[in-house]
């Protein structure tokens, strides 16, 4: 959820910034995948070693959950059925 506010957040600032710099708005959206990715890199570090929590059952969810994202991606295409 809070990465994809962070995504929401990006993508709002990339939009204002395309109007006056094109690249300045790459830049926005490369730094928030960046940060992004070091978010998902410090949870899973915080759920293992913080929490004691099963790695298996933490990267079982972490996979579920991307291809829930994938199959709800594929569905909301314009004339998937």
């Amino acid at each position: 959820m809070i990465s994809a506010l962070i995504l929401g957040r990006g993508v709002s600032r990339a939009s204002n910034a395309a109007i006056s710099d094109p690249k300045m708005s790459m830049g926005i959206l490369y730094a928030g995948a960046v940060f992004r990715f070091l978010l998902v890199l410090v949870l899973f570090v915080l759920g293992l070693l913080i929490f004691k929590l099963n790695a298996l059952a933490v990267g079982a969810g972490f996979i579920l959950a991307q291809l829930g994202f994938v199959f709800n991606f594929q569905a909301s295409k314009p004339g998937a059925k």
